[in-house]
């Protein structure tokens, strides 16, 4: 990701101090507080979980998904 946005500072959830381990509806609440802006994220059925997409839009953060491919050997 860093590549691809290279405008914007880019931190994985590990890299930041108390953040690993922190469940997505804590996670949005938590990043909307400490001045994030987005959370970029892979995981699709997040939409699926009501408590989840309450914690989204409670945030008003711009939530991004994306699809990541996986290669078959």
């Amino acid at each position: 990701m860093r590549i691809l946005l290279t405008a914007h500072d880019v931190v994985h959830g590990h890299e930041l101090d108390g953040w690993a381990g922190t469940k997505d509806i804590e996670l949005y609440a938590k990043a909307r507080s400490e001045g994030f802006q987005a959370i970029i994220t892979n995981d699709a059925k997040q939409l699926n979980r009501p408590m989840e997409v309450e914690a989204i839009a409670r945030s008003e953060l711009h939530r991004i998904k994306y699809r990541q491919n996986s290669m078959a050997a």
